[in-house]
C-alpha cells in the first residue's frame, strides 16, 4: 500500500480523513473540520468539531511522536499539555489525535535587549 508523504495530502482528503478518524475515536457526530491556520513543520494539522462542540486536533505525520514523553510531560505539567494518541489512517504513515489547547500561539517576540525583556 502506498502512502502520502503528509506533506503531498490534498487538502480536501485531509479533511475528510479526519473527520472519519475523530467519529471512529470520539463516537460523536462531526460538525465541522478546517485546516488549521499555523501548520506544524512536520505534519498535517486539521481542527475537527465535534457534536457536543468541543474539539480536536488530528495530525498526519510521516514521523512517530513519542506519546509517553507527552504523557509524562502532562503528568508533570498537567493540562497544559493535551494527551496525544496513535490512531488508524490509510492516508499516511501515521495519524494522531489530541485534545484541543485552547490559547494564543506563541509568536516571534519584537527584537529587545535582554534587560528590556526582563522587565
Amino acid at each position: 500500500m502506498s502512502f502520502f508523504t503528509f506533506e503531498r495530502i490534498p487538502a480536501g482528503r485531509a479533511l475528510a480523513e479526519a473527520s472519519h478518524i475523530a467519529a471512529r475515536y470520539t463516537g460523536l457526530p462531526i460538525v465541522g473540520t478546517s485546516m488549521c491556520a499555523s501548520q506544524g513543520q512536520y505534519s498535517r494539522t486539521v481542527e475537527v468539531i465535534l457534536g457536543d462542540k468541543s474539539k480536536l486536533i488530528v495530525q498526519f505525520r510521516d514521523d512517530d511522536i513519542d506519546t509517553s514523553i507527552v504523557a509524562l510531560a502532562r503528568a508533570l505539567l498537567g493540562s497544559v499539555v493535551p494527551t496525544v494518541n496513535l490512531v488508524y489512517t490509510r492516508l499516511c504513515r501515521r495519524a494522531y489525535v489530541s485534545q484541543y489547547a485552547d490559547g494564543k500561539l506563541w509568536e516571534d517576540p519584537p527584537c529587545c535587549a535582554p534587560e528590556e525583556d526582563q522587565k
